[in-house]
């Protein structure tokens, strides 16, 4: 049942990521048509895009080179609750 710990609520077999076989066939691909050059020639224009202080550059270099940080729920303080019985009047 959708909900329930363990269930990802997908088909069997097809929820989640991509096999290893496909990543890999997706990664040959990507080098026969991007050459090891062309792929130099982008990260050294986005190395100059972070030179330049551009902010998104910085994050996906960052991203990339260290991977990237968790997401972490923010708190924005505490809700409080009170329940009042009106009918006990």
């Amino acid at each position: 049942m959708p909900g329930q710990f363990g269930n990802s609520g997908g088909k069997k077999g097809r929820s989640g990521g991509k096999s290893k076989a496909e990543q890999l066939g997706l990664q040959a691909l990507l080098d026969k048509c991007w050459t090891k050059e062309a792929r130099e020639q982008c990260f050294t224009k986005l190395a100059e895009m972070c030179a330049q202080g551009n902010i998104e550059a910085m994050k996906l270099m960052l991203g990339y080179t260290y991977g990237k940080p968790m997401d972490n729920v923010k708190q924005h303080g505490s809700i409080e609750i009170r329940i009042v019985d009106e009918s006990s009047d």
